[in-house]
């Protein structure tokens, strides 16, 4: 009787985990962030920032601490978010974007709280190349692959 009270105690405890990391998480739990990058669906558009803004991070080792780096792009025929990658990765690299810079963008299309928004893989400026995510769409600040140089 004393290891199914256990066993209880321990599932409930996990079940209150979850949904308060869901909820920390904006209702977004840890795998949704994960699936959000989907190498088999990705797309190129050419287009001008219209604006460089920030996002909470709300997730990893940084929440609270920084923010992530997000772009608003025109192309000809629709207005997007984009979303690059943390600022503390992004500012340190040697391309730097700003407004009304044209760029091209390689990355996942996908629908996120109601609109198109693309995470990007890739920023080309001036033929210059700012990898962000791997062609499996994996962040290459995580992990092994997190180097401050990481543009061809």
């Amino acid at each position: 009787m004393k290891k199914l009270v256990f066993i209880g105690i321990v599932a409930m405890t996990f079940v209150m985990v979850t949904f308060t990391i869901a909820n920390a998480f904006g209702g977004i739990a840890i795998g949704e962030r994960i699936r959000m990058y989907n190498a088999q669906i990705t797309t190129t558009v050419k287009c001008v920032i219209s604006e460089v803004g920030q996002v909470d991070q709300v997730w990893g080792p940084m929440k609270g601490k920084s923010y992530g780096v997000n772009l608003i792009v025109k192309t000809d025929k629709e207005t997007l978010t984009v979303y690059l990658g943390p600022s503390w990765y992004v500012n340190r690299q040697d391309i730097k974007i700003g407004k009304n810079d044209i760029i091209e963008v390689k990355g996942c299309k996908k629908i996120f709280n109601g609109k198109f928004v693309i995470v990007a893989q890739e920023i080309i400026k001036n033929n210059k190349v700012l990898i962000l995510r791997d062609n499996d769409g994996n962040p290459v600040w995580e992990g092994e692959k997190a180097v401050k140089i990481n543009y061809r």
